[in-house]
């Protein structure tokens, strides 16, 4: 049986893959893993575990919003990140939440606008 590599990489290079998930109680979870899969040890391959994210910085958030609304005018895509900020103060699980809004509609809050009218209080 040949065997083709997915990714030639030169001499002395890795390659690193990050997968994102959400699990329900994370300590249970990494003790689960770590049980399961922690100590297997495989020739070419590492797993590792980050820590749970607890305060996100604006550059995370900016990037997220870079990346999944690339069409979004740069002074709305601005006005939806300043405004989830300061609401959530960087607060991880806040953070998602409010990005379970429409980002579209949080964009074109007009500037004379409250949180209040966002909100629809």
């Amino acid at each position: 049986m040949e065997h083709y590599p997915l990714l030639q990489l030169e001499t002395n290079a890795f390659g690193l893959l990050g997968i994102s998930f959400e699990v329900y109680s994370p300590p249970e979870f990494f003790e689960e893993w770590y049980n399961e899969v922690g100590n297997l040890e495989l020739k070419h391959t590492k797993w590792h575990i980050l820590d749970e994210m607890e305060q996100l910085v604006k550059k995370d958030l900016k990037e997220y919003l870079d990346t999944h609304y690339p069409n979004l005018p740069p002074d709305r895509r601005k006005r939806v990140l300043d405004y989830i900020f300061r609401k959530t103060k960087g607060h991880y699980e806040m953070t998602l939440e409010a990005l379970g809004s429409s980002v579209e509609e949080l964009a074109w809050i007009e500037d004379k606008g409250t949180e209040k009218d966002v909100e629809g209080e």
